[in-house]
């Protein structure tokens, strides 16, 4: 509802009305309030929050708290801690959509068209990829087979992301190329 503010003060309150660490309500509320600064572009305090979680032993999906830290480091621009914290990930299960999604973005960002694409592949297999990432996952592999050369890849691509999302971003932002393409 982008009540952001009020999100974090009520997560805060969570954790100090159930102090134990170890307790899978507390557990989602640091995730959770990882998430909320990541939103409010608070990338160290979510980092912070997600090294909680990835030392917690008894926190049973360490795999989304590096997939979120990830994240925190790749928008502060390290690009690098990025990438072992999605490797990590992976090293946990090996098959997690998101992981594969950011290291996708990641790659395309570092032009690494090739890592890209087999990372953005890997998403769109994996299960339980969300559905309103697919349509971002397909137009990301057109711009890059755009950028390659490979116009008939790119024209799959961009016709799949417009399948997903007719009326969403990446399925307009689709539309506009395949317009070009034609």
């Amino acid at each position: 509802k982008g009540l952001v503010a009020q999100a974090e003060a009520n997560l805060l309150r969570s954790l100090e009305i159930s102090p134990d660490p170890h307790a899978p309500n507390y557990q989602r509320a640091v995730l959770t309030l990882a998430a909320v600064y990541i939103q409010q572009e608070r990338y160290s305090e979510a980092e912070e929050q997600c090294q909680i979680l990835i030392d917690d032993p008894t926190y049973s999906a360490p795999w989304i708290a590096l997939t979120n830290r990830g994240w925190a480091q790749y928008k502060s621009g390290r690009l690098q801690a990025a990438r072992e914290s999605y490797r990590e990930a992976l090293e946990f299960r090996s098959d997690d959509p998101l992981a594969h999604f950011n290291l996708g973005i990641l790659s395309q960002d570092q032009s690494r068209w090739l890592d890209a694409i087999r990372a953005f592949e890997r998403a769109v297999k994996a299960p339980g990829m969300p559905s309103n990432f697919l349509a971002e996952v397909h137009f990301r592999m057109g711009e890059i087979y755009m950028t390659l050369g490979e116009k008939a890849e790119a024209l799959e691509h961009f016709g799949i992301a417009l399948e997903e999302a007719p009326e969403g971003q990446w399925g307009k932002k689709s539309r506009a190329y395949l317009e070009i393409l034609l």
